[in-house]
C-alpha cells in the first residue's frame, strides 16, 4: 500500500511540473524575448574633394584618397573604364584610392560621377581628368591613293594646327608601342611639317615608291597648336595594291606631229598583255620649265585622280599650277588629260608644241573593267633638242630623284 501511495505521489509531481512548463510557454503572446535587436540606422559621410587628374601619364601613379565613414556595409557604383577604384565595397570605415588607368589623349575632359551607397544613404562624387590635347589641332590623312609600292594622301589641318609630325609604321608593329612611346617615336625633326610653310590648308605627300606591294601601313600624325600645346594623335591605316591583275599600259613613240594644222605632241599607247586593261588615261605636260619633272608619279596621280573624279573626260589640267604652290616655284608649262580611251592607238594630243619647250612629261594610267585605276603607272620624261640645224627631237631622259626643295616632302619609309 505504501508503495502504491509513493507511485501516485511521484506521478502527481511530474504532472504538476509539466503543467507549469506548459503555462510558462503560453503565458506571453508577443514573443518579445525571441526578437533580434533592430540594426542601427545607417550613417554615411564621405570626405575628400571631388578628384581632378592631369591628362598625361603621370596621373596614373598619383592616386587620390576618398575616406568613407559609416556604420554599415557600402558599395561604389558608376565606375567608368578609364578609372581605377579600390576597394569597390566594404563594411564600416574605409579609405578608397582613385586614379586614371590611361592618359587622356582627347580634346575633351573625361568626367564621371561615382556614387557611394550605404543602406538608403548615398553620396555622389565627380571625378575629372583634364583634356590632354588642344581643340581643332590635327593633321588628318585623307583622299588616300594607293599604288603598288607607294601611297599618296592629303593632310588636312585643323584651324589651330601650327605644325605636326608624321611617320608611318607597319601596322602589325603598332601593338608594341604605348601611346606615350608612339608619340615620342613620331616626334623627330625629320618628321616635322610646319603648317605655316604652305599657302594651302592641305597638301599631298607620298612615300617615294618605297613601300612593299599588298601590305598594310599606318600613318601616325601628332599635331601641335598655335600655343605649342599637343593636339590630336591620329592613326590612319592604308594598304598598297597587289601586283597581280593590274591593268597595264605602255607609252611608246613619243614625237612631234600636227593636229588641225598646228604642231602638237603625239604618242602611241599599248595595253598590257595580261588583258586586265579596259580603258586608260594619258596626261602630258610641256614647257621651258616644269614643276612636275622629277616629282614622284604618286604625287601626279593624286592630282590626276581628283581631275578624273571631277571631270572624267579629256580636258586641260592645272597640276603644275598646284605643284607650284607646294614647290614655291614658277612654271610656264601647258598640260592636258586625255581619256578615258579604250583602243590601242597613236594619239595626236591636244598638248600644243612650242619652240621654247625644253621638257615633256607623259603619264599613262590603266583602268580595269570595274573602273578601278591601276596600281602601276607608266611615267616618262623627255628633253627636246632645239638645234637650228635639225628638226626638233624628243629624247627620253632618266628620271632623277626629287631634290629637296622648300615645301616638297616625302614620307619616310616605315
Amino acid at each position: 500500500m505504501k508503495m502504491k501511495n509513493c507511485f501516485y505521489s511521484v506521478l502527481a509531481i511530474m504532472m504538476a511540473t509539466m503543467l507549469s512548463v506548459s503555462f510558462s510557454s503560453c503565458g506571453s503572446d508577443d514573443g518579445d524575448d525571441d526578437k533580434k535587436p533592430e540594426p542601427p540606422t545607417p550613417t554615411l559621410t564621405v570626405s575628400g574633394v571631388d578628384a581632378l587628374f592631369a591628362a598625361d601619364a603621370s596621373s596614373m601613379s598619383q592616386a587620390q584618397e576618398m575616406k568613407i565613414k559609416t556604420n554599415s556595409t557600402w558599395v561604389i557604383t558608376g565606375k567608368p573604364d578609364w578609372l581605377e577604384i579600390t576597394p569597390m565595397s566594404g563594411d564600416g570605415d574605409a579609405t578608397v584610392k582613385i586614379w586614371p588607368n590611361q592618359p587622356n589623349n582627347t580634346s575633351e575632359n573625361k568626367e564621371a560621377t561615382i556614387v557611394v551607397q550605404a543602406g538608403d544613404k548615398s553620396v555622389p562624387k565627380t571625378i575629372t581628368q583634364r583634356a590632354g590635347i588642344e581643340k581643332d589641332c590635327y593633321a588628318q590623312p585623307s583622299e588616300v591613293l594607293s599604288l603598288i609600292n607607294d601611297v599618296a594622301c592629303n593632310f588636312t589641318c585643323g584651324s589651330n594646327t601650327k605644325f605636326f609630325y608624321v611617320r608611318a609604321f607597319v601596322t602589325s608593329a603598332l601593338s608594341r608601342y604605348t601611346d606615350e612611346e608612339l608619340i615620342n617615336s613620331v616626334k623627330s625633326e625629320n618628321n616635322r611639317w610646319d603648317r605655316t610653310t604652305y599657302s594651302e590648308a592641305s597638301f599631298p605627300a607620298c612615300f617615294g615608291a618605297q613601300l612593299d606591294a599588298n601590305s598594310s601601313y599606318t600613318i601616325v600624325t601628332v599635331s601641335y597648336s598655335n600655343s605649342d600645346k599637343i593636339g590630336d594623335v591620329i592613326k590612319y591605316e592604308v594598304k598598297t595594291k597587289p601586283t597581280a591583275n593590274q591593268p597595264l599600259v605602255e607609252i611608246t613613240n613619243v614625237s612631234i606631229g600636227t593636229k588641225n594644222n598646228k604642231p602638237v605632241y603625239g604618242l602611241t599607247v599599248k595595253k598590257g598583255q595580261n588583258g586586265y586593261c579596259e580603258k586608260y588615261y594619258v596626261w602630258g605636260a610641256a614647257g621651258s620649265t616644269l614643276s612636275c619633272i622629277d616629282v614622284y608619279p604618286a604625287i601626279k596621280c593624286w592630282y590626276l585622280n581628283k581631275e578624273i573624279k571631277a571631270e572624267a573626260i579629256s580636258h586641260a589640267t592645272n597640276i603644275n599650277y598646284y605643284l607650284d604652290k607646294i614647290l614655291q616655284s614658277t612654271t610656264v608649262g601647258r598640260e592636258y588629260l586625255h581619256g578615258p580611251l579604250s583602243q590601242e592607238e597613236s594619239i595626236s594630243s591636244d598638248l600644243a608644241f612650242s619652240n621654247d619647250d625644253k621638257y615633256l612629261d607623259v603619264l599613262a594610267w590603266g583602268v580595269d573593267v570595274d573602273g578601278k585605276l591601276s596600281g602601276y603607272v607608266a611615267n616618262s620624261s623627255y628633253t627636246l633638242n632645239s638645234s637650228t640645224s635639225s628638226p626638233m627631237k624628243v629624247q627620253k631622259r632618266a628620271m632623277q630623284a626629287p631634290s629637296t626643295r622648300s615645301g616638297y616632302r616625302i614620307l619616310q619609309k616605315p
